[in-house]
């Protein structure tokens, strides 16, 4: 039996195009995960203020450059002082509500999440993944493994 080529890709391109939309429009309608707004507003602290005290357990360099498109934005830090910050050093977990303050409280929810969100997806990590996992090598692997 002979199948042509193109409904093999067909095959293989329609799941991952369904894949692509449901994700996508998951992402869109979600709300941050639990850690996410504590790694936001850890970030954010590390670049606005240069304070390393809110969550210094997990490296700094993925949470800066989440928090990077907040710089830009317009958002109310007016409550979340040097002295409030401090408090973090004397009781870690203030820094979660420090960061519910800061992501829910004082600027509506959606604004830093969706820059996150949006930075994040759609531009510098999917030129890294674009050129990491479709690049000549994966095409020879793919086309080893599949009769295209």
């Amino acid at each position: 039996m002979n199948v042509p080529r193109p409904i093999y890709r067909a095959l293989y391109l329609v799941p991952l195009l369904i894949f692509v939309a449901l994700g996508l429009g998951s992402v869109l309608q979600k709300s941050p995960t639990y850690d996410e707004t504590v790694h936001l507003f850890a970030g954010y602290s590390y670049l606005r203020w240069g304070d390393y005290r809110v969550n210094p357990e997990h490296p700094p360099l993925v949470k800066m450059l989440a928090a990077a498109p907040l710089l830009a934005l317009d958002l109310d830090t007016a409550r979340i002082t040097p002295r409030e910050r401090s408090v973090v050093q004397k009781d870690k977990n203030y820094g979660w509500v420090l960061a519910h303050r800061f992501v829910f409280a004082d600027n509506d929810a959606e604004t830093p999440c969706s820059a996150m969100r949006d930075w994040l997806c759609f531009s510098w990590p999917w030129r890294w993944r674009y050129a990491s996992f479709f690049g000549p090598a994966s095409f020879t692997a793919l086309k080893l493994q599949l009769p295209l």
